[in-house]
């Protein structure tokens, strides 16, 4: 199980993190005081969000209710994955609460070969093989995640291994 945050206000990484504040045309950071959320804003946040569980071939499997900014949601595997306002997500290992839109793909690095991204790293050409060029740039975008995050935020299958790799030169 892992928190996962359905509206993601904190962490300065994404765009919903400003707000548009109509009367003054100026642009704001959303951590505002409390006084100042309109009634719409208000009202929104006790609407009941849906999240729903489907497998791989697309049938739900179960339906999650929440009225807060997050909810308690089980690690998806074997193809399962999640729904939230129309955006497919997974819910994978690492540190802290995860915001539903920062694991949108099924990551898997277990054939990342690791001599490839190390041969990327070093020489930043791309390699001809498209499979291993596509795990390279999804490792890429964990990683830039993690470094940002300043933790071990994200940890899909295989990313510790391949990580441990390069750190150790195998």
């Amino acid at each position: 199980m892992r928190e996962v945050l359905l509206n993601d206000l904190t962490s300065g990484n994404h765009s919903a993190d400003f707000v548009d504040f109509e009367r003054s045309q100026t642009l704001c950071l959303a951590s505002r005081p409390k006084s100042l959320k309109s009634t719409k804003e208000t009202s929104q946040e006790q609407t009941t969000k849906i999240i729903t569980l489907h497998s791989k071939y697309g049938n739900i499997k179960a339906i999650f209710e929440t009225t807060l900014q997050s909810v308690m949601l089980p690690f998806t595997k074997g193809g399962e994955y999640f729904v939230f306002d129309n955006m497919r997500f997974y819910v994978i290992a690492g540190e802290g609460a995860l915001y539903y839109l920062d694991c949108v793909k099924d990551y898997d690095f277990t054939n990342l070969e690791a001599e490839c991204l190390e041969q990327f790293l070093l020489t930043g050409k791309q390699i001809r093989d498209s499979k291993q060029r596509e795990l390279i740039k999804d490792f890429l975008e964990i990683d830039t995640k993690n470094i940002k995050k300043g933790k071990m935020y994200l940890l899909p299958k295989g990313y510790e291994m391949i990580a441990q790799s390069l750190i150790q030169g195998n």
